[in-house]
């Protein structure tokens, strides 16, 4: 059984690696999406005439909007 854990976990220490090695900025991207879910934030879908947009929500008080270019993601 103890032979197995330490292969899960090489296993998974490998594919970490890999990940951040060849896909950094899909790393990034999860850290980022992560923080905004432990800051309390809410992934929600937004209807536009150009299709489905992708919205962070949470917090209480006035309606704040941040809107940044093109092509970015929200945890930058």
């Amino acid at each position: 059984m103890l032979v197995v854990i330490v292969a899960v976990v090489v296993a998974a220490g490998a594919w970490v690696g890999w990940m951040v090695r060849y896909r950094p900025l899909t790393v990034f991207a999860w850290q980022t999406r992560a923080a905004l879910r432990m800051a309390g934030l809410r992934k929600v879908q937004v209807a536009a005439p150009i299709g489905e947009q992708t919205a962070f929500v949470g917090g209480r008080g006035p309606v704040v909007v941040f809107l940044h270019g093109a092509g970015d993601n929200a945890g930058t």
